[in-house]
């Protein structure tokens, strides 16, 4: 139980970093190589998720945004 409350504080709290300062965690494959990952795609889709923008959503990973209502 302790362990799945700091796991949610731990995501409200890189939430509220992403959202007030622009603070993301970085790629290692996306600094090492210049090209994204779909770990990346997935959190990037998540983040618009969460501010609504579901076209933006859809255009970074459309596969898990079409598949996320079945899981």
């Amino acid at each position: 139980m302790k362990k799945i409350i700091l796991l949610v504080l731990i995501f409200i709290i890189y939430f509220i970093l992403v959202f007030k300062f622009n603070i993301y965690i970085p790629c290692l494959f996306h600094k090492i190589t210049n090209l994204y990952c779909p770990g990346c795609g997935v959190t990037r889709m998540i983040i618009s998720l969460l501010k609504g923008n579901l076209y933006q959503a859809f255009r970074y990973n459309m596969l898990i945004f079409i598949l996320t209502p079945f899981l």
